[in-house]
Formats: C-alpha cells, structure tokens, sequence
C-alpha cells in the first residue's frame, strides 16, 4: 500500500442538521452558530446537506403538484439567491 503521510490532515465537521422549516433568516442563524461550534472546535472544513436552506422539498414525492402549490411558493420566497 503506498503511503499517504504527504496529504494534508484536514478536520471536518459533518452538519448532519434539520433547517428551520421554511424559515431562511432564522436558518442561516442556526447554520452560522453551528459554523463557529465546529470552528472552536477547530474543523477545518464544515459541510451541511444540500438542501439545508430553505429545506428539502419531501412534500413533492407525497401529493400532486397542484395540492402543494403555497408550499412550492414559499419555498422559493424563502430560497437563497447567490
């Protein structure tokens, strides 16, 4: 097996979180709390799911589009533009 001692040593945080439903502001306050917990502990790098901010859309697998429309609004009311 060849060695590996030349990579770098990186610390990471894995964010396995829940967002505030629907709620960005409040949301990104919980993400940048959770970013300076992992900092003080001296992680390198801090990761959270794909979909933390807003939310992960699961209400789109259980009902029909139409049925969920004020949920598909306001999840792009809340959706982060970069």
């Amino acid at each position: 097996m060849a060695s590996t001692t030349w990579l770098p040593k990186v610390r990471v945080a894995a964010c396995n979180v829940s967002p505030i439903f629907l709620d960005t502001a409040a949301t990104v306050q919980k993400t940048i709390a959770l970013i300076r917990e992992a900092a003080a502990n001296k992680a390198d790098l801090v990761v959270f799911p794909e979909t933390h901010i807003p939310a992960f859309p699961l209400w789109a697998a259980l009902s029909a589009p139409i049925a969920n429309h004020d949920l598909f609004n306001r999840l792009a009311s809340q959706s982060l533009l970069l």
